[in-house]
């Protein structure tokens, strides 16, 4: 039985930060990024203790209690502290959604999510967003994130939970394809 809860704990956190090392594509290989995708930023273990102060964080339990996905979510004031997450808060703030600009909406950021192997294709990645839209959906329109289009597994499972594409970019360290996705919760 996989449980789907906000992370509470030092071990909690401590789970995760050893999660993301396992799927940080450069830990990854070539074979099981194309299959499995992977995660880019390396958050150091402070700022998930911040981010897991000022807002609640979906992590995903087995039977065991062992931590086995995570869905991390920044406040747009939390995101200086990460000059990736920075950096999209600055493209975000700079586009419209639906003819409104962005920067007018009232949205937060998945800063990454993450399932480990073995548990991919278990519906733990909608149940994650699941808990997200019902402990937020309320109080936020969008929620906001971006995926490498080389994530291809990510992106597409991102657009079958109900993102849509806000804006495409290259970024400015890797001259990768970008998508910037959103989720709009105001119906």
């Amino acid at each position: 039985m996989i449980t789907i809860c906000v992370a509470e704990s030092e071990e909690d956190v401590l789970a995760i930060k050893a999660l993301q090392c396992d799927n940080l594509r450069s830990n990854v290989s070539i074979e099981k990024q194309k299959s499995d995708g992977f995660v880019i930023n390396e958050y150091d273990v402070e700022f998930l203790f911040q981010i897991c102060r000022t807002a609640p964080n979906i992590i995903a339990k087995d039977s065991t209690s062992k931590l086995i996905g995570y869905a991390l979510t920044v406040l747009p004031e939390n995101a200086s502290n990460s000059p990736g997450l920075n950096e999209l808060v600055s493209l975000i703030n700079d586009t419209e959604f639906k003819g409104k600009p962005t920067k007018t909406l009232k949205y937060y950021i998945m800063g990454q999510v993450c399932i480990a192997d073995g548990f991919r294709g278990k519906n733990v990645f909608d149940r994650m967003y699941d808990k997200h839209r019902e402990l937020f959906g309320n109080s936020y329109d969008l929620l906001i994130t971006d995926v490498a289009e080389k994530n291809v597994r990510s992106f597409r499972a991102h657009l079958r939970v109900g993102f849509e594409v806000l804006h495409t970019y290259k970024g400015h360290s890797t001259n990768e394809t970008w998508h910037i996705i959103a989720w709009d919760w105001r119906n």
